[in-house]
């Protein structure tokens, strides 16, 4: 019975997606794009509440998305604290002329993508490391001393009554990457994602890639 009833929830949970493309559009992106990565992420005790609004938001969304490209998209559902939490998002996906340029520049910038560009690194800020002095109290002074007696990094000063430690922070070199060839191209190249999505801010439509 409980295996039945485990294939049974699987089956719905990958129903509920499945059965709701345009709510869900968002359900197989990256992590770094979208938290319905981790799909529907709760007991299996709200699959049935989920999969009735879900399917009702579709209903609406199958309205407002023929006349005017407008759709609810979830953006995570999860339990937390033992409450059910089902975040959207109202996108306006954009039209054919912008869908179109997008595809359009992203088939250049692959050709560029072919080209060959030998680089080199350009330092804009050196390496350094700068020392900072924290004022502490005379029980964290002797629990620091403590920590770090095999430390090269810090350094303890007991002054005027006071207790301060003096501790090193590394920063590292800045720079960017040149192009020795193709160098207009390069820079092009760099910055793609600007003019991809270029249509889509001056047009002020919500970033849903579809």
């Amino acid at each position: 019975m409980e295996d039945w009833k485990t294939k049974a929830n699987e089956q719905l949970r990958h129903d509920i997606i499945a059965d709701n493309p345009l709510l869900f559009k968002m359900a197989h992106r990256p992590m770094s794009e979208t938290c319905m990565c981790w799909g529907i992420d709760c007991h299996d005790g709200w699959l049935q509440p989920i999969a009735d609004a879900c399917y009702k938001l579709e209903g609406l969304n199958a309205i407002t998305y023929k006349l005017f490209r407008v759709r609810v998209q979830a953006a995570q559902i999860k339990e937390k604290f033992g409450t059910l939490h089902f975040y959207t998002d109202v996108v306006c996906d954009p039209g054919p002329i912008v869908r179109g340029y997008e595809k359009f520049m992203q088939w250049i910038f692959d050709k560029i993508g072919m080209l060959k560009f030998n680089t080199q690194w350009k330092v804009d800020k050196e390496a350094y490391t700068e020392t900072r002095e924290t004022e502490l109290t005379k029980e964290q002074y002797e629990e620091e001393v403590k920590r770090n007696k095999n430390s090269t990094w810090c350094a303890f000063v007991e002054k005027d009554g006071k207790y301060f430690m003096r501790h090193a922070v590394y920063h590292s070199a800045v720079g960017h990457s040149v192009a020795k060839n193709h160098k207009i191209l390069y820079s092009l190249w760099k910055r793609r994602h600007v003019y991809i999505n270029l249509l889509r801010r001056l047009t002020r439509f919500n970033v849903s890639k579809v």
